[in-house]
């Protein structure tokens, strides 16, 4: 399924650092980091997978899958997704 992504990518960017900044977290892989960030804004699909810790689900998922999961902190893959849906505006980035 392809998700239009609005031109704000400057906001998921800005975000992603403050997060980084706030945590005061050096990641390993910050690239990972940096996939996850964007895959969960941008695909709903995956934001359910993650909520609901449903993580057999990333085997067949093509936007974000078990390996690219592996690369983010332990740590990372609950604040990431607390911070999103705390400061991130989602709608945003959703297609109509």
């Amino acid at each position: 399924m392809a998700v239009h992504v609005s031109a704000d990518t400057f906001v998921v960017k800005q975000s992603l650092v403050l997060h980084i900044n706030i945590c005061c977290k050096i990641a390993n892989d910050l690239q990972g980091l940096r996939y996850f960030f964007y895959a969960y804004i941008t695909d709903p699909d995956l934001r359910n997978i993650i909520d609901q810790k449903d993580y057999i689900e990333l085997n067949p998922n093509p936007s974000f899958n078990v390996e690219d999961f592996n690369r983010v902190d332990d740590e990372m893959k609950s604040k990431l997704p607390y911070y999103i849906k705390t400061y991130v505006p989602l709608n945003k980035f959703l297609s109509a």
